[in-house]
């Protein structure tokens, strides 16, 4: 074999050799980007499905504020387009645009993920929601606005809700019902109100809402007591009660004067409640104006006399009843509402009443007007949240037994002042972290 023979020999073999490279890598390539384009329709089938799921929960706000005209917001997507003119199209395009931006958007264990799309929405609501039979019902000039704080307990709500509407004089005045995490019953219980004024309004910051971060869950582990850890479900409970009671006297009745009464979707009125209220309310002003509040929860104590009156140093949590002036004296106390380490609003508030900064004498109705139908709850795990026959019969006989009480025309008071938790350094049951002090300082007035 001549010399040019063996090289044509040896470049046909290195011609066949970059052939079958090429072909090789070209199906490694081909087979590759098969594989790439699967996981990416994999992944973007997913990320389609738990978008479904995260757009399904900003449809339930939609519905809320479905009656409502577009706020007024400026977004970089429509920077060019005046506020006055987004479309409710643009508005929802604005909402999932923001929920793309989180980390994690997808994440079907998340209520909302997005706080600016939350507040925008809450927000609105709270700030522009019709008042609910407004042009069905007048207030009364000296009327008090009952404030209901709800969470999820509609079985409750729901026979609560029929007895307020049998109150002699409950057209004459408003319920507030503020909102602890947006759950479809109760918004549709309140719907239903046909005998009085409604304004409902949402907190934004429950641990429903905002379970995935703060303040339904720290970001970072910094407990105040090892002792009591924080409870994500539980500790913002307190952060409801100071933020609604700032948001109903600075800006939802920032002109009212006068008392707000303080109730729960599981306390039950009886049928001299508003009467009793509001004449007690005379009562207070007349003879012990330096009493913090009235309260309608009753005494444990003989002498329960359907128009006797007590005094005690102890502030209760069921009815409690007070005017501006007594609620811009606990507005100055925010520092000291917010700074101490309990969870418990009730037990803060008695903290501030052993500092002396709500004053110490408090005027109650020595026989309740309100009955706590509530089994279960923050304090009260497992129990049924049902209301049996036989307790509804109860309801139903005290409800009917306190039907000729509303007259106060002739009362008595027990001056002698009740003591109820005398110590001034009593230390709180934690679970309120250094994140919990400062936010709930931010959300003060």
């Amino acid at each position: 074999m001549s010399w040019f023979d063996n090289r044509r020999t040896v470049f046909t073999l290195l011609t066949l050799l970059i052939l079958v490279v090429v072909f090789n890598t070209v199906s490694w390539l081909y087979n590759n980007q098969m594989s790439l384009v699967t996981v990416a329709e994999e992944k973007d089938a997913k990320q389609a499905k738990e978008s479904e799921l995260v757009l399904a929960k900003i449809r339930e706000l939609e519905d809320l504020v479905r009656h409502l005209t577009p706020p007024p917001l400026v977004s970089t997507a429509f920077s060019t387009t005046p506020p006055s003119q987004l479309t409710e199209d643009d508005i929802k395009q604005l909402a999932r645009e923001r929920l793309q931006g989180r980390l994690d958007p997808f994440d079907p264990k998340v209520v909302l993920t997005d706080k600016d799309m939350l507040t925008y929405f809450i927000d609105y609501f709270n700030e522009h929601s019709e008042v609910l039979n407004k042009n069905k019902f007048k207030l009364a000039d000296n009327h008090i606005p009952i404030v209901i704080r709800v969470f999820n307990k509609p079985q409750y709500f729901k026979v609560v809700l029929e007895f307020y509407k049998r109150l002699p004089r409950i057209s004459e005045t408003m319920l507030i019902i503020s909102h602890d995490g947006i759950f479809k019953d109760m918004f549709d219980l309140v719907s239903a109100i046909d005998f009085c004024q409604v304004k409902q309004i949402i907190h934004p910051y429950s641990s429903q809402v905002l379970s995935n971060r703060f303040p339904g869950k720290l970001p970072i582990k910094e407990e105040a007591d090892p002792n009591h850890p924080r409870d994500n479900n539980v500790t913002p409970l307190k952060h409801h009660y100071w933020w609604h009671l700032n948001y109903i006297w600075e800006a939802l009745l920032k002109n009212h004067q006068g008392d707000i009464c303080l109730m729960e979707e599981d306390h039950l009125p009886l049928q001299d409640f508003y009467q009793t209220l509001t004449a007690v309310r005379d009562i207070r002003n007349k003879d012990c104006p330096e009493c913090w509040s009235v309260q309608l929860e009753g005494s444990q104590l003989g002498g329960q006399e359907n128009h006797m009156l007590g005094m005690s140093d102890n502030i209760g949590n069921m009815g409690v009843t007070f005017d501006r002036k007594h609620w811009n004296m606990l507005k100055g106390a925010a520092k000291e509402f917010c700074e101490f380490n309990d969870y418990n609003w009730d037990w803060t508030m008695q903290r501030m009443k052993n500092l002396g900064k709500i004053g110490d004498k408090f005027m109650f109705t020595r026989l309740a007007r309100i009955v706590h139908i509530g089994t279960c709850g923050v304090h009260l795990k497992g129990a049924v949240c049902e209301v049996t026959p036989d307790e509804r019969r109860d309801y139903e006989q005290r409800f009917d037994n306190s039907k000729n009480n509303g007259d106060w025309s002739k009362y008595d008071i027990n001056t002698g002042l009740i003591h109820g938790y005398p110590q001034k350094n009593a230390p709180g049951f934690g679970s309120w972290d250094t994140a919990d002090r400062q936010h709930c300082l931010k959300i003060s007035y």
